[in-house]
C-alpha cells in the first residue's frame, strides 16, 4: 500500500471513530488494545484483506516505538493536564497536544499501512463483516484478549464498520469465532 492507501484509511477511520469513539476508547483504556489497530483490521476487511496473527504482530512491531514514544507520552501528558486544567491557561495548550496526537496517530497509520502485507481471502470470501471479524479476532489472539471478554465493543465496532449489516448478522459471525 502506499500513501493513498494511508490517506484513505485515516479518513475512513474517523469517520467510523466518530460513531463508536466509547467503544474504541473503553477496547483502549481496559484491555490496552491500540484503537488504530482495531481500526485497521476492520478497515482492511472491508477491503476485502485477511490479516493473520503473523500479519498483526508485524503491524504492532512496526509501530510499538512510535506508539511508545511519542502517542502514549502525548495522551498521558494530555489526560494529565485535563483534571488540573480549568479554565485557565492551560486549556488551550491542552488543546493543541491533542492536535499533535491526533497527527501523531495519522503517523501511526501511514506506519501500520506501510508494515502490512495483507493478502487476499480464498475464492468466495467477500470484504465485509467476516473478514474484519476474523481480523479482529487475529488482534486479540495476539494480544491474550478473549472476544468474549470485549463483545458489546466489537458488536458496536463490527455495526460501525458495516452499516449495511443486521445486529443478528454480527451477533452470528462473532459467535461463529468464538469457539
Amino acid at each position: 500500500m502506499n500513501s493513498d492507501g494511508a490517506s484513505a484509511f485515516w479518513s475512513w477511520s474517523n469517520s467510523v471513530y466518530r460513531q463508536v469513539g466509547d467503544s474504541c476508547l473503553t477496547l483502549q483504556d481496559t484491555w490496552e488494545l491500540d484503537v488504530n489497530i482495531l481500526l485497521f483490521c476492520c478497515w482492511c476487511g472491508t477491503h476485502g484483506r485477511v490479516l493473520d496473527e503473523d500479519d498483526v504482530r508485524r503491524i504492532e512491531g512496526a509501530v510499538a516505538p512510535w506508539r511508545s514514544h511519542v502517542i502514549l507520552r502525548l495522551r498521558d501528558a494530555r489526560r494529565w493536564m485535563k483534571d488540573r486544567s480549568g479554565t485557565g491557561p492551560v486549556k488551550p495548550l491542552r488543546r493543541r497536544i491533542l492536535e499533535v496526537e491526533l497527527e501523531a496517530e495519522r503517523e501511526e497509520q501511514r506506519l501500520m499501512v506501510e508494515a502490512a502485507h495483507m493478502q487476499r481471502p480464498g475464492p468466495g470470501a467477500a470484504p465485509g463483516l467476516p473478514l474484519a471479524a476474523g481480523n479482529l479476532r487475529s488482534y486479540l489472539k495476539v494480544r491474550g484478549v478473549a472476544s468474549e471478554e470485549v463483545l458489546s465493543q466489537l458488536r458496536s465496532l463490527l455495526a460501525a464498520t458495516c452499516p449495511g449489516c443486521s445486529d443478528r448478522e454480527i451477533s452470528r459471525v462473532l459467535a461463529a469465532g468464538s469457539g
